[in-house]
């Protein structure tokens, strides 16, 4: 790990970083949070960042940050009341805990390590895109409902869109319980991870792991169901 004078002076180096990707959060969120509360956040989430970067690893500290200080933007406005309440805020938060998990999940690089072969990058790369389709699904729930009970939807519209409910919960509710019980917390009951890992009694990385297994399971699932 770095130094103390090596993690300030890449926190230094990033502030106008952090700041960008407050930037690119506002419009996804409450417009009750100002640029500054958010860019604050951020800066939380870049000083851990610099606490827990380890070069040797291989990736670019940007690209290390890149999912803690959105995370930790998340985090903060969740905190001060913001709730999860469409479909892109939900599609944002599960995506971004999800890829920093991968992240975290990479290997270290170092002269004894292969490189990837193409069918391997081609695989993790369809097992990403399979996930994100399914924390996708989930966040698009409940405009799903609303496409089903609407009654000015054409017909063949609703009953599709009834189906694509009915299989989504169905694998839900065939999950392992605490892969299910993450699901509902996080997607059904407007809960960060962070805060659905707390009422579980797991810490931030538990929590993250839990996750990103159960979207695993159910991406597994809805593959052959939808």
């Amino acid at each position: 790990m770095l130094s103390d004078s090596e993690q300030k002076q890449l926190v230094e180096a990033n502030l106008d970083y952090a700041r960008k990707l407050a930037r690119g959060l506002k419009t996804q969120i409450s417009s009750d949070f100002s640029h500054d509360e958010l860019v604050a956040y951020g800066n939380r989430g870049l000083v851990e960042a610099a606490a827990r970067f380890d070069p040797t690893r291989g990736a670019s500290f940007k690209t290390f940050s890149y999912y803690r200080i959105r995370g930790a933007i998340l985090d903060g406005v969740r905190a001060e009341g913001w709730h999860v309440r469409n479909r892109n805020a939900r599609f944002v938060q599960g995506s971004n805990d999800l890829l920093e998990n991968m992240a975290d999940r990479q290997p270290a690089s170092g002269p004894h390590t292969t490189s990837p072969t193409l069918e391997d990058a081609t695989s993790d790369l369809a097992e990403s895109l399979n996930q994100l389709t399914t924390i996708f699904l989930l966040a698009d729930e409940e405009e799903l409902g609303r496409v089903a009970d609407d009654t000015k939807k054409d017909a063949e519209e609703q009953v599709d869109a009834k189906k694509q409910a009915g299989k989504v919960e169905h694998a839900v509710n065939s999950l392992p319980e605490r892969e299910r019980k993450m699901i509902e917390l996080c997607y059904y009951q407007d809960k960060s991870i962070r805060e659905a890992g707390d009422s579980m009694g797991l810490s931030r990385s538990w929590s993250s792991r839990l996750h990103a297994r159960a979207i695993k399971l159910l991406g597994q699932t809805l593959q052959n169901a939808l």
